[in-house]
C-alpha cells in the first residue's frame, strides 16, 4: 500500500549583515555576509508517485535535521576603483589614471549531503532466518538508504569560492568620443569546484550464511570510497575564463 501525503515542513533562519558605500573619490563596494540554517522533515519533489522516501515510513519523526539546501554561511562582495591620482609627475598621472578595477568575490559553505548504505538486509544469509523476504534498505522498510546512526544530511561538501575581475581603462579622443578597453577574467584563480562527491558510507553483506556468517556492515572502499570527489560542477562553475572587448563611446 503506497499512502501520498504532504506533511513536509521546513524552517529557515537567518542573519543578514550588510555593508555599502555609495561611490566615492572614485571608490564603491557592496559587501553582504549571510549566516543561515534551514531545516525540514525531508523535502522532496515528484510529480507520480514513488518508494517510501523517509528512512523509516513508520516513524518520520526521526526525519528532522538539517536541509538540503542548507549553506550556513555566504559571503559575497564586490568593489569598483577608478584611479584618480593627483600626486606626481604628468607622464605618471597619464599611465596611472583612467583605469577601472571591478572584483567580485563569491564565498559560501559546500552543499548537504547524506551517508548512505547500499544493498538491502538478507534474513537468510545475515541472521540465519530461513525463508523470508524484505523489503529493500537498511531497515527493510523501502525507505531511504540512509545510514541511520546519522542525521540526514550531516556531512557537507567542500566550501565553493570563486573571484571573478574585470579590468579597464578609456581614452579620451576628444571631447565626444571616448574609446575604452576592456579585460575580464572569470573564475581567476581556476578554481574546481565540487559539487558531487560518494555518500556511500557502508555496504551490506549480503554473501554470508547461517552456518557461516558474515559482517553485517562492511566499509565502502577503492575509487568511489565515501567522501571521494565524484564531480564538478561545470554549469555553474566553470573553469577560468578570459575575455576582450573595446567599447566606443560617443
Amino acid at each position: 500500500m503506497t499512502e501520498i501525503r504532504s506533511d513536509v515542513f521546513s524552517k529557515y533562519h537567518a542573519l543578514v549583515l550588510q555593508a555599502n558605500r555609495r561611490l566615492t573619490n572614485g571608490l564603491q563596494f557592496q559587501m553582504n555576509y549571510t549566516l543561515s540554517r534551514a531545516y525540514d522533515n525531508g523535502q522532496s519533489s515528484v510529480t507520480f508517485t514513488s518508494n517510501n522516501l523517509p528512512f523509516n515510513a513508520f516513524d518520520q519523526a526521526n526525519e528532522n535535521a538539517l536541509s538540503a539546501f542548507d549553506r550556513r554561511q555566504k559571503f559575497v562582495t564586490s568593489l569598483v576603483y577608478n584611479t584618480n591620482f593627483k600626486g606626481g609627475s604628468h607622464t605618471s598621472r597619464a599611465i596611472l589614471n583612467g583605469w577601472t578595477i571591478a572584483p567580485i568575490f563569491n564565498a559560501f559553505s559546500g552543499a548537504r549531503y547524506t551517508a548512505t548504505v547500499s544493498g538491502t538486509v538478507s534474513p537468510t544469509n545475515n541472521f540465519g532466518i530461513a525463508g523470508g523476504t524484505q523489503a529493500g534498505g537498511l531497515n527493510g522498510s523501502a525507505g531511504s538508504t540512509r545510514f541511520a546512526l546519522l542525521p540526514r544530511n550531516f556531512y557537507k561538501q567542500p566550501n565553493i569560492w570563486y573571484l571573478d575581475m574585470r579590468l579597464s581603462r578609456r581614452f579620451s579622443i576628444n571631447e565626444d568620443m571616448k574609446i575604452e578597453l576592456i579585460a575580464e577574467a572569470f573564475n581567476v584563480f581556476n578554481r574546481t569546484q565540487v559539487t558531487t562527491v560518494s555518500a556511500g558510507i557502508y555496504s551490506i553483506d549480503t554473501t554470508g550464511s547461517a552456518a557461516a556468517p558474515r559482517p553485517f556492515l562492511n566499509f565502502s572502499s577503492g575509487a568511489s570510497g565515501f567522501q571521494s570527489v565524484t564531480g564538478a560542477d561545470s554549469t555553474l562553475f566553470r573553469e577560468r575564463q578570459i575575455q576582450l572587448a573595446a567599447r566606443f563611446q560617443f
